[in-house]
């Protein structure tokens, strides 16, 4: 074998390992975020996840009593290791026609020393546009407002490192107004607003994203007053050397525009959705897509293929770059594509019944769309549901006897009351051992364990280790209690090299693969890797004695 067949043969075997080791995600099964039984409408969801992977939401609940109805914003948070927190109600409306809180706008940034801002902006029928830092309690009104004068809230973006951008529509005349919050000292506070759409104008929905370049992008649908025939869909760019364009670019046009969404991705490319109404005879609803790339506009694409009915479109973009789109299309089931070099064809991820949903993603490029759905009790009120997708070898499933394989390793739970997703991160530095014990791998193998399933009684833990670094004499699995270290090893399968663990109660940390202190273990170890080291020379003088004798 030549060199060359040599290295083709090496790297058909790399990739071809490489393909067998890597897990295609996919859509998993709902879960229900918040059943409290309380809402007859849930509505308007945001959510955010933080550069910590922590996902924060809010919604609008809305109980009726009588002719009256109270509309409030409630929350939630999970952290990566820990389930759903309770849920917050988070503003307090009394029972009034026409009064309380909605459209929520949720965003975080990164604290000024550790953990996360959250931010949240939301309109009020009193009081006007708000905006709330979630972290400090600290509250401002961005504008007044008057009960019909709030489109659809304020939009709202968090940039690094404490810069706010805020869209909204400015009373009287329904202008649509641009914002920007500065939390610096030496800046604090509201800038005074930019007016960036005409007076007699409808604005019907709009958006906005910053990029890398802290270039402000905005777009947004409007008609002419007493002209509901035509709908155009517009946008409009700040930069920091230029500001804002003097007059916006028309996207599309048509009877009307709504659910109108924009995102720039990581190259710098322009991605934007929209449903387009027809309101003629034969009312159709479609759900379109435009991209900006190499200095343009490309034409509008019809993503959802001339679904009868469609709303509510969630556009996300991952930090590959793909886009995903998720919309909510006939018969109320959440409609899915994605865009990874070319559109994907379209995928219903629920039966039925899913109102107002929204999608975002995290740093891991895990997909979380939330959605409200019938509750199933007698009660008959709405429910807040999760779909993810993700890695399926970490999710975590309810039921007894529930096993996850993760890269070798299992966990093994006697009950889970509540799916969720199970992690093993493998490390090569932990927290100090005791005295009487010392490390059986070279590098060291540590493992934190962490899982938002919720789950009771005893959990069994498999870690794979390779023999060629780690030592089978005396070899322990310790888990890590806080104030002590615990053996908790119940077998080693040194054919398959497999050891296991038990812990009677569920509590889940670090964890460390040990043997006694003063094991002669690694005496052996050594001359085994000590023999291996001969061999390899012993190989490598015979192939220059060979190579010698044929250039003699």
């Amino acid at each position: 074998m030549n060199k060359k067949h040599f290295f083709c043969a090496v790297t058909l075997c790399f990739l071809l390992f490489a393909a067998q080791t890597v897990t295609a995600k996919m859509w998993l099964t709902p879960e229900v975020v918040d059943d409290s039984e309380s809402a007859d409408f849930i509505g308007n969801i945001s959510a955010s996840v933080s550069r910590f992977n922590n996902l924060y939401l809010t919604w609008e609940n809305v109980i009726n009593e009588d002719a009256a109805h109270s509309t409030n914003l409630f929350g939630k948070v999970r952290f990566p290791s820990l389930n759903w927190a309770d849920t917050q109600q988070l503003t307090h409306h009394i029972f009034d026609v026409g009064r309380g809180a909605g459209y929520p706008y949720m965003d975080t940034n990164s604290g000024q020393f550790s953990g996360d801002n959250v931010y949240l902006t939301y309109s009020s029928a009193r009081e006007g546009y708000i905006h709330r830092n979630m972290t400090t309690g600290a509250t401002t009104i961005i504008d007044v407002g008057t009960s019909g004068n709030l489109g659809n809230g304020a939009v709202f973006v968090a940039e690094e490192p404490l810069d706010f951008h805020v869209l909204y529509l400015k009373s009287p005349e329904r202008q649509l107004s641009y914002k920007k919050y500065n939390e610096m000292p030496a800046e604090l506070g509201w800038t005074a607003p930019t007016l960036l759409s005409d007076a007699g104008r409808i604005i019907l929905r709009y958006d906005m994203d910053v990029d890398s370049d802290r270039t402000i992008h905005v777009v947004w649908s409007e008609s002419i007053v007493g002209d509901f025939s035509r709908t155009t869909l517009n946008y409009l760019k700040h930069t920091e050397a230029d500001g804002w364009d003097t007059e916006p670019t028309v996207l599309s046009t048509a009877a009307t525009i709504t659910g109108v969404k924009i995102r720039a991705d990581y190259e710098g490319n322009l991605h934007v959705v929209w449903r387009d109404m027809d309101v003629s005879d034969h009312p159709t609803e479609d759900i379109f897509y435009k991209t900006y790339r190499a200095d343009r506009w490309g034409p509008d694409v019809n993503l959802s293929n001339g679904d009868e009915h469609v709303h509510n479109p969630s556009l996300v973009i991952t930090t590959d770059n793909k886009v995903h789109v998720a919309w909510i299309g006939t018969g109320l089931r959440i409609v899915y594509r994605q865009w990874d070099s070319s559109w994907q064809p379209l995928e219903h991820l629920t039966e039925g019944d899913s109102m107002h949903s929204f999608m975002t993603s995290d740093r891991s490029n895990n997909l979380y769309i939330f959605y409200s759905a019938d509750n199933p009790s007698p009660s008959a009120s709405r429910q807040l549901n999760l779909i993810r997708y993700a890695d399926p070898s970490i999710y975590t499933p309810e039921g007894t006897d529930v096993r996850v394989e993760l890269d070798g390793h299992s966990v093994s739970f006697d009950e889970v009351t509540e799916s969720g997703a199970t992690t093993i991160i493998s490390r090569s530095e932990g927290s100090e051992l005791p005295a009487d014990y010392s490390l059986a791998c070279i590098p060291p193998q540590y493992f934190n364990i962490t899982s938002t399933a919720r789950f009771s009684g005893a959990i069994e833990i498999c870690i794979a280790y390779d023999d060629s670094t780690c030592s089978e004499d005396d070899l322990q699995l310790l888990h890590n209690l806080g104030d002590e270290w615990e053996d908790i090893t119940t077998s080693i399968d040194t054919e398959n090299n497999i050891i296991c663990g038990r812990m009677p109660f569920g509590s889940f940390s670090e964890f460390a693969l040990t043997r006694p202190a003063g094991s002669v273990a690694w005496s052996s170890y050594a001359i085994s890797a000590l023999a291996a080291v001969l061999v390899l020379a012993f190989v490598a003088l015979l192939v220059l004695v060979i190579k010698k004798k044929v250039d003699c």
